[in-house]
């Protein structure tokens, strides 16, 4: 019964988020709207990784995938005049596919070696994309990346709205699939991976689709990025931006999917603000970081339920 409410009490409350994501643009306009557009961008990426935690993981090369995804999309687009939906289809296959493969090549390993594994095919990656300069122009990158539609060159509306949609159908997807018969074995696997193999289950198989969702929608995050800023170069998906993507899902708290996009705006917002005091952003980063590890470990999803059982004194 408990679980039954929690989840009906986080289904209200997504509910009334999603709602309000879409009444926006009525009030904001300019450049808010287009800072909450990437806000939406960036919290699809963390929703794909916070996904590959249920099983204790977290790929540090998810940002190289991300930028897979929008070098995919771009060319696509760009060289060979595909059609926008094409693109995105083609980005999220592509990761999704290379994510499966090193999904059964590196999930035999957990822990620091995972982590190193990882952090070495993002080096790989971004190096790659910067030697290959006649496909990927190199340091220069691709320009004039077309946008979806005439309409979405007209107002930013339209692809805020795109953005949201996007947005909420990866956070309906991972959080039925978490809920679901994959979601109890990846965290049985996460829990106990020897107990699940004893009784038939095999791990590095659903580890590996566990991986492979989660690049594909990185990739996804990757093509709707390529295709808003209408530019990208390797600098775009630096090593920064893994660690970005890691506060926002650490802040929001990674058992919660709603929490992963109040992170992300939260972290965003606070940086926005303090915009005067943009060479210290990795320093102001790292400090609610720490304090959210130090003081509110389950992220800040967790604070209206503390809040609530300390007002009945529990």
């Amino acid at each position: 019964m408990n679980e039954r409410s929690g989840w009906s009490k986080q289904h209200v409350a997504s509910s009334i988020l999603i709602g309000a994501v879409f009444l926006i643009p009525i009030i904001l306009e300019g450049y808010l709207l287009r800072f909450l557009t990437l806000t939406w961008i960036f919290a699809i990426s963390v929703l794909g990784l916070r996904f590959l935690h249920l099983v204790g993981e977290v790929n540090f090369g998810h940002i190289g995938f991300v930028a897979i995804g929008a070098y995919v999309s771009a060319l696509l687009t760009v060289r060979t005049g595909v059609p926008f939906p094409i693109a995105l289809a083609g980005a999220c296959i592509v990761t999704g596919l290379l994510g499966l493969v090193l999904g059964f090549i590196s999930m035999k390993l957990t822990g620091a070696y995972f982590f190193m594994i990882t952090f070495a095919v993002n080096e790989v990656i971004i190096l790659t994309l910067t030697r290959l300069r006649e496909l990927t122009g190199g340091f220069g990158g691709i320009s004039n990346i077309p946008a979806p539609g005439n309409a979405f060159l007209s107002s930013d509306i339209p692809y805020y709205y795109l953005a949201s949609v996007f947005l909420a159908a990866v956070f309906v997807l991972t959080e039925s699939l978490d809920r679901s018969y994959l979601g109890r074995v990846l965290r049985g696997i996460s829990q106990a991976p020897n107990l699940c193999e004893s009784v038939g289950i095999n791990t590095l198989r659903y580890k590996a689709c566990c991986l492979g969702i989660s690049c594909s929608v990185a990739g996804l995050s990757g093509a709707l990025f390529a295709h808003y800023v209408r530019f990208i170069n390797p600098d775009c998906f630096s090593f920064h931006y893994m660690m970005d993507t890691l506060t926002y899902m650490i802040v929001g708290g990674a058992s919660s999917g709603l929490g992963s996009i109040l992170g992300t705006l939260l972290v965003r917002s606070i940086i926005e603000v303090v915009g005067g005091l943009r060479q210290y952003e990795l320093i102001l980063s790292s400090s609610l970081l720490l304090a959210v590890m130090l003081f509110l470990r389950e992220g800040i999803a967790s604070l209206p339920g503390k809040m609530v059982k300390f007002i009945r004194g529990e």
